[in-house]
């Protein structure tokens, strides 16, 4: 049963467990999230931690550290700049950073209230405790175990790609702001173009990116962008791309439109859901009008989607086509469809159109 969260495993002294070297634990970690299983991981040293398990984090909290070695593993973990890595060594008492993968682009600063918490608590206690509530976990009568083939061992990979400082710097940052384009994230970890433009080069030619233009005004040229090829992601695990469907470009254009309309005065849902189907991005206005938003790479089932939406209520209907030839045969194929009120409920852009930026 995949998808669904089913448990929680907390660990305390994570590095016991999750140290650098240990067979598996990098596997483990990057399929437990996929079978229902959430961890949840502690430790004062996360420099011992191995890498698997900092690139496959959701939420980040970081306290006050000292030593060099812990500030840059989290600095990379979280993503940090210069200014906020200096901080971490100078955070007052019960005063946090934290990163979310999916929510929130930049780190933020928590205060921890002060908990009070008995720890005088014995075994024979906490197994009274914890009686009742096993008896309804357990069935009383188990079922048979059936016994299976034990499974070949597979011998474990390690990654023969060799890197250095500046292409895994990179890298992480593509891991955890992938929208950023390449020019403008050279200026955000303070690189020089020339040297840029060579790391962006060997993690191409290493197969570790995926390099994507994508245009982000409708009158100048395409930007380049780069997206973790699985090469990448083995080495600092999934890349954070946030709420969303679809290839990277998809994605890339949802989070940036969300933007646009927010900007323009819609409330801006990605992915909103109404009885069974999702629009790309569901849209409403100040006087409550909704609009859903379809972003369409290709033309195949667009159609479709725009019939589903008209059935689940929503009050407009916009595809947005990412060339001309999407553009005039999604036309075409609307030409063919007996929908009622089609003019007023239906509209066909083009994705570069000056309005979308």
């Amino acid at each position: 049963e995949r998808g669904d969260l089913k448990h929680l495993l907390f660990f305390d002294e994570a590095k016991r467990l999750f140290s650098l070297g240990i067979p598996l634990v990098g596997q483990l970690v990057s399929v437990a999230r996929e079978f229902g299983q959430g961890l949840i991981l502690a430790d004062q040293m996360p420099s011992c931690l191995d890498h698997a398990t900092l690139a496959n984090v959701y939420t980040t909290i970081t306290l006050n550290l000292a030593a060099p070695r812990d500030i840059n593993a989290i600095s990379f973990a979280m993503g940090l700049n210069t200014e906020q890595k200096q901080a971490l060594n100078s955070l007052p008492l019960r005063t946090a950073i934290v990163k979310l993968a999916g929510r929130y682009s930049k780190p933020f600063q928590i205060y921890i209230p002060d908990l009070v918490v008995n720890k005088n608590i014995t075994d024979t206690e906490l197994a009274s405790y914890m009686q009742d509530k096993l008896a309804d976990l357990v069935p009383a009568n188990p079922p048979p175990v059936r016994p299976t083939e034990p499974e070949q061992e597979k011998p474990d990979r390690e990654s023969s790609i060799k890197i250095s400082e500046n292409e895994y710097k990179i890298l992480w940052d593509i891991k955890n702001h992938p929208y950023i384009p390449a020019t403008g994230r050279l200026n955000s970890l303070n690189m020089t173009t020339y040297m840029g433009q060579r790391v962006y080069s060997e993690l191409l030619q290493k197969g570790l990116v995926k390099e994507h233009e994508i245009k982000m005004n409708y009158r100048g040229r395409p930007q380049k962008f780069y997206e973790l090829a699985d090469k990448g992601i083995e080495l600092v695990g999934q890349q954070n791309l946030g709420l969303g469907k679809g290839g990277f470009v998809h994605r890339f254009h949802q989070h940036r439109l969300k933007t646009v309309f927010e900007n323009q005065g819609y409330k801006v849902k990605i992915e909103e859901y109404r009885n069974g189907k999702n629009a790309d991005l569901g849209l409403t206005d100040k006087s409550g009008k909704t609009i859903a938003v379809e972003i369409a790479m290709s033309p195949q089932g667009e159609i479709s989607n725009i019939e589903k939406d008209i059935a689940v209520g929503w009050n407009e209907v916009w595809t947005l086509c990412d060339s001309e030839e999407i553009f005039k045969a999604v036309k075409e194929e609307l030409k063919k469809l007996s929908l009622s009120r089609i003019n007023s409920q239906i509209l066909i852009y083009h994705l570069s159109e000056k309005i979308f930026f």
